[in-house]
């Protein structure tokens, strides 16, 4: 491998789109972690919003060219100054595209594209524009000398869907940001027993779903409250469904920092996480971080990541919800049980790993072609 230092840039890309979030978050986690001795790290931001920037630059040796700016048209504006961007970038340089966008620069160095998930592709019925964001992640992938997927079930639906070459495919999982584990438990942020469900809400996600089988159980409405922690406040739609359920007095929506979620994880009987399909699933890493049992669909990514360390249920089957609820939740020695089989389980994956086998994949490239 020698002892030659890599060239890295990253793409303006989500950093102009995202102020906070998982996509963002996975690129701040992975910069941060790799060694300056390694790489020289140049991330092309142009006009950004991503807030994650603040605490990069005290990294030492990660250049951040850009400026913040809030207005509608800095993705246009970042479009037409890619190819200046991108200037000083040669057959040595790895540019790792941050998300999606129509290729038609010229690059000269290698290209790696990480794929999130094929969510678009799987439930057309739920994206309008879903097939633009989809041809733009085939021609990203197919001009790509790489393309990381960060579950073994997103590169398989990547061969299925566009036909993308296995051996082209790295598989690289994610992991938690919430480094809470070792924090004693803090003060109740909810008086009553609860269940969690953390994020966005939208269809896929099966909200609704969760909702039916939690309003079918007697026992369940009768012992506990659910809290949504994250994603946007109820909506009119979800308002008259938990009023048609007779639970709009259990359903709570609450949003706040990392710090509040870790009260939360922490004091829940149990987290659920009902979705139809997950490309990876963060929040499952960090319930089990942090020693809160988890009971979750037996689809896409999501068995991938919580192997034995949760209980399954089958998500389009609100039977099978709320029979997995019903035998877990009252149940302490199979909660205690699933406290410790999560602490083993989310020990596998990490960022300092994620970035370390995301570098194997940077150097393959160089050197197999230098």
């Amino acid at each position: 491998m020698g002892n030659k230092r890599l060239k890295i840039v990253y793409t303006y890309d989500v950093f102009s789109s995202q102020k906070y979030g998982g996509i963002s978050r996975y690129y701040f986690e992975l910069i941060r972690r790799i060694s300056p001795k390694m790489a020289d790290i140049k991330i092309l931001a142009g006009l950004y919003i991503n807030e994650y920037f603040e605490s990069l630059p005290e990294t030492k040796g990660i250049k951040v060219s850009g400026l913040k700016y809030t207005g509608i048209i800095r993705k246009k504006i970042n479009k037409i100054f890619q190819s200046i961007m991108l200037m000083g970038t040669d057959s040595e340089t790895i540019i790792h595209q941050t998300f999606y966008y129509d290729p038609y620069i010229k690059i000269q160095g290698k290209v790696v594209v990480t794929v999130y998930d094929m969510i678009s592709e799987i439930f057309p019925q739920y994206f309008p524009d879903g097939n633009n964001i989809s041809l733009l992640k085939r021609r990203c992938c197919e001009r790509a000398d790489k393309v990381i997927a960060i579950s073994h079930i997103t590169k398989n639906d990547l061969v299925h869907f566009f036909d993308i070459s296995p051996e082209k495919i790295v598989v690289i999982h994610l992991a938690s940001s919430l480094h809470g584990n070792n924090a004693s438990p803090s003060v109740r942020p909810f008086r009553e027993p609860y269940l969690l469900f953390v994020g966005q809400r939208e269809n896929y996600k099966n909200f609704e779903g969760l909702i039916e089988a939690f309003a079918a159980s007697e026992s369940l409405k009768k012992s506990f409250h659910i809290v949504c922690f994250g994603g946007e406040p109820l909506n009119s739609n979800e308002n008259v469904l938990l009023k048609r359920l007779g639970v709009e007095d259990r359903v709570h929506n609450v949003r706040g920092s990392d710090e509040l979620l870790c009260d939360y994880y922490r004091n829940a009987v149990a987290f659920i996480c009902p979705s139809y399909y997950e490309g990876f699933g963060i929040p499952i890493i960090e319930a089990m971080e942090l020693s809160c049992p988890v009971v979750c669909s037996n689809t896409g990514s999501i068995p991938e990541v919580a192997g034995d360390a949760a209980v399954y249920f089958d998500p389009s089957d609100t039977g099978s919800l709320q029979h997995a609820l019903e035998t877990t939740v009252f149940d302490k020695k199979l909660l205690d049980d699933l406290k410790k089989r999560g602490l083993e389980r989310q020990s596998m994956f990490s960022w300092a790993r994620c970035a370390e086998e995301t570098l194997a994949v940077y150097n393959s490239l160089i050197h197999r072609h230098g």
